[in-house]
């Protein structure tokens, strides 16, 4: 097994906790073992976890504690191998960069900069890897005993979602979910997959059959061609030019099955 990256998120903003934790989902050697927006719960699941890194928010402002405090807590842990911690700001005093680096960051980012983005974090931390894994950490262990069936179920999601957006379905659009839950039930081989997602969203079977198909419709006729092609392999039996229901839900069973 190639070993993953385990790392841990400190961060308030929930969008950008979403928006990382969906990331990290479409990733093969990256696992995020936990999320929190305070900065004394950060310190606890070092302890616990050893992550091999850390994305440490420098203000916490809708959480509890900060950046500054949790690397000077970070260092009187006196780990024999201390995580990488990666501190992501909005501020840009030199003097908090200094104190930043004093206290023990090992790198800062700019929330502002023109590509931050979490595939930006991630990519630098994996460009790295080799070194930052290096020193060994019970993070590895870690990854192999609390993966559990949330976790796997959260991945799958978050990468059914990643295709869904691949091909330009749009998280707005109303059969979005529904393609999502659809993919995902037929994964686990569930009978009555329609009915089950009725159930769950109190709708009749006809109306989301209908957006599922909608959602698809309006990809194949706004969407760029290059990447319907790209993303989108399967033969399209409809003379339509557009994927059945079953046909799109079926080539994404495939894949994910492949994967998962």
């Amino acid at each position: 097994m190639d070993e993953k990256l385990v790392i841990i998120l400190i961060e308030d903003d929930n969008n950008t906790c979403s928006n990382f934790n969906e990331y990290a989902g479409t990733l093969d050697n990256v696992y995020l073992a936990a999320i929190t927006n305070d900065s004394n719960e950060g310190i606890d699941l070092v302890k616990d976890i050893q992550p091999h890194a850390v994305i440490l928010d420098l203000e916490l402002s809708n959480g509890n504690g900060n950046g500054l405090t949790f690397l000077e807590d970070l260092t009187k842990l006196n780990l024999v191998h201390k995580p990488f911690v990666v501190v992501t700001t909005n501020n840009s005093s030199q003097v908090i960069y200094s104190h930043a680096r004093n206290s023990g960051a090992d790198f800062i980012l700019y929330k502002h900069q023109k590509d931050y983005t979490p595939k930006m974090v991630f990519d630098f931390l994996l460009s790295l890897k080799k070194e930052i894994m290096l020193q060994p950490t019970n993070a590895s262990t870690y990854y192999i005993e609390k993966q559990t069936q949330e976790d796997r179920l959260l991945r799958i999601t978050n990468k059914i979602k990643s295709e869904l957006i691949k091909v330009g379905i749009s998280p707005k659009a109303k059969g979005f979910s529904y393609l999502c839950d659809a993919i995902r039930l037929y994964m686990n081989d569930t009978s009555h997959v329609t009915q089950e997602i009725s159930k769950l969203y109190k709708k009749s079977e006809p109306s989301i059959e209908r957006a599922m198909q909608n959602a698809i419709n309006k990809a194949w006729s706004t969407a760029d061609t290059e990447n319907l092609l790209k993303y989108y392999t399967a033969i399209i039996h409809s003379d339509k030019g557009v994927p059945t229901l079953l046909e799109f839900i079926s080539y994404y069973v495939k894949i994910l099955k492949s994967d998962f």
